[in-house]
């Protein structure tokens, strides 16, 4: 009995080593090399990155560098009441002192039968305007320094409103900075009424002359204004009225393509009509 009994455990564990070798074979993943077995011919597997986007970016960029013609003053920009343009006043240095008996105060001429008394000479000029002013400020201060002997101080600004201009003759005759004449260009960004005219043309009204500008400006307002400057003024015994309109009328070549600012040539002949008209 003994030897039967040792007889079943050794075939037991005969039958045991059999399905245990096989068991281990079949444990090996597919692709991969039993040990002692060289991997590298194995191709590479790389599992694709989760989360990453990929941007396409050029690798030249060309930008086209595109000329801009300068516009001088565009209207837009002149027509608009907030322009943040600051005043530039232009003063001129001012001329020299000469004697007393060289100018006295006023010359006069006895004679029997009438004695006349000659007005003093005009020395400075306040010019207050709005941006065709401006323009030809240097132009201006030229001329009338030629024909006069005088000196301009202008206060003008790009977009200024006529209203702008009256608080501009309110704050020169605070100040005492009138001059012996006045030149008063406005009305081209805007329509005027009589009210307004009055209130500016009371502050000149002890000023020996004022010289009144009429405007051409390409909108449904140009001819009221006119009309308004030209009536308003006929009422004041020192202004005298300057047709910029009519002397401008027919010569585009004056002007820029808004038909309002001024072009050299019509510099120098805005330049030429008020010093005549100052001289006068």
């Amino acid at each position: 009995m003994g030897l039967t009994v040792a007889v079943a455990v050794v075939g037991l564990l005969a039958v045991g080593w059999t399905l245990g070798a096989r068991l281990g074979g079949a444990s090996a993943s597919p692709g991969t090399a039993p040990v002692g077995v060289s991997t590298a011919t194995a191709p590479a597997t790389t599992a694709p990155r989760r989360g990453v986007v990929s941007v396409f970016r050029p690798t030249t960029t060309t930008e086209a560098v595109v000329p801009v013609a300068p516009v001088p003053d565009p209207l837009g920009a002149a027509m608009m009441v907030d322009v943040a343009e600051p005043a530039v006043p232009t003063t001129p240095a001012a001329p020299p002192v000469l004697s007393a008996a060289a100018t006295p105060a006023a010359a006069t001429t006895t004679s029997a039968a009438t004695t006349t008394t000659a007005a003093p000479p005009i020395r400075r000029i306040t010019g207050v305007g709005d941006s065709i002013m401006l323009g030809a400020a240097e132009r201006l201060s030229d001329e009338v320094a030629n024909r006069l002997g005088a000196v301009v101080e202008i206060d003008a600004r790009v977009g200024r409103p006529f209203g702008e201009g009256i608080d501009v003759a309110h704050e020169l005759v605070a100040a005492g900075r009138v001059g012996d004449a006045v030149v008063v260009h406005l009305g081209t960004n805007g329509p005027i009424d009589d009210a307004m005219v009055r209130e500016l043309l009371d502050d000149f009204r002890t000023v020996r002359l004022v010289v009144l500008v009429n405007v051409r400006v390409p909108r449904a307002y140009e001819a009221p204004v006119n009309e308004t400057l030209a009536v308003v003024g006929a009422t004041y015994p020192n202004v005298r009225l300057v047709d910029w309109y009519g002397a401008t009328e027919g010569q585009p070549e004056l002007f820029w393509a808004d038909g309002v600012h001024l072009r050299a040539a019509g510099n120098e002949r805005y330049a030429r009509l008020l010093a005549e008209a100052l001289a006068a």
